[in-house]
């Protein structure tokens, strides 16, 4: 099942999805960066309902990481410090506003 992951952290993150989640499940949350499989065994800590789309109920679930198969908490604490320098390089040398 595909989700969206709108907040992650070395120890969890927080999901969207299609689907209710029951709470005090085990679960795998699987995506590629850059070309490098990531696989983190989570434990549902939550789940809400966020909003309605239509006919489509949109949920909200946050995630404890349990573990990380292979180098997978390697690679993700790598993507978070790739963003987070991007970030920082933004704040020091804005782009010019467009007028």
């Amino acid at each position: 099942m595909r989700v969206s992951v709108l907040d992650v952290s070395t120890t969890g993150a927080r999901i969207e999805h299609s689907f209710p989640l029951s709470t005090d499940r085990t679960l795998r949350l699987h995506f590629i960066w850059q070309d490098q499989d990531v696989t983190l065994e989570c434990h549902v800590t939550r789940c809400t309902t966020e909003q309605a789309r239509g006919t489509l109920r949109v949920y909200n679930s946050g995630l404890d990481f349990v573990e990380g198969a292979g180098g997978s908490k390697r690679i993700l604490v790598g993507m978070i410090t790739d963003f987070v320098t991007r970030d920082l390089d933004r704040l020091k040398h804005p782009s010019p506003s467009a007028s």
